[in-house]
């Protein structure tokens, strides 16, 4: 489209632009990969209740004291064990409009990151089988982050030259190459994983599908040009 300044350009999408008076063209380049997860970290625990809250305090961290050394038996290191919620609230019924006090819930929920990923489901078997109640999250992420997404970063800068070489050819003008400034656009990053994937097994009877990760890196690259 084309703006009262007649010596500047914008591509339709609003991202590419030509500036004649500057004789410049900028572009958004992207990248994208697509790997697979080779770590993961398992929010789980324990939900005890009942009327006497010392009692129930008790209980449920014999069962967290239990699945910390079982996990460790199947390979997760004691020290990479965090706790990331410990809440402790009344619970209560209320019958004819009456409240009346049912005791006392206590949640203990650790973190509990699992290096090699095909150990996931056992992780969480085990955990289980030792008096694990709750699995609030199971999340996937890549130990090499920073060397994918730098080539994801390398595409992105290709995706620009090829964009801005498409606009100058376009336009019958010339690219002078390289760009004479590169920006790094702060959206890029690791996305969620994708719903699909094979599932991890194991020697675990949970099935888990760590699916996919995208790696985007996004960059604002600016160009002269020559008629």
């Amino acid at each position: 489209m084309y703006f009262t300044n007649p010596y500047y350009r914008q591509v339709p999408d609003g991202q590419e632009q030509v500036n004649f008076y500057n004789r410049e063209i900028r572009v958004t380049g992207e990248g994208v990969l697509s790997v697979q997860p080779d770590q993961a970290e398992v929010s789980l625990g324990v939900s005890s209740e009942g009327m006497e809250l010392k009692e129930v305090q008790r209980e449920n961290g014999a069962v967290i004291t239990q699945i910390i050394q079982a996990v460790q038996s199947v390979g997760v290191k004691a020290e990479d064990i965090q706790t990331i919620e410990y809440s402790i609230y009344p619970v209560y019924d209320f019958v004819d409009n009456t409240q009346t006090l049912r005791g006392y819930k206590v949640n203990h929920i650790l973190n509990i990151p699992v290096t090699d990923i095909q150990n996931v489901g056992l992780v969480v078997d085990t955990a289980v089988s030792n008096g694990a109640n709750t699995v609030s999250n199971i999340s996937f992420s890549i130990s090499n982050r920073q060397i994918v997404y730098q080539q994801a970063l390398a595409m992105a800068v290709e995706n620009a030259i090829l964009k801005a070489s498409t606009i100058a050819r376009k336009l019958q003008i010339r690219l002078i190459t390289p760009p004479f400034q590169i920006s790094e656009n702060t959206h890029g990053g690791v996305q969620p994983p994708s719903p699909y994937g094979d599932m991890v097994k194991s020697a675990a009877t949970t099935p888990v599908s760590p699916g996919t990760l995208e790696v985007k890196a996004s960059i604002t690259a600016r160009f002269l040009f020559s008629f």
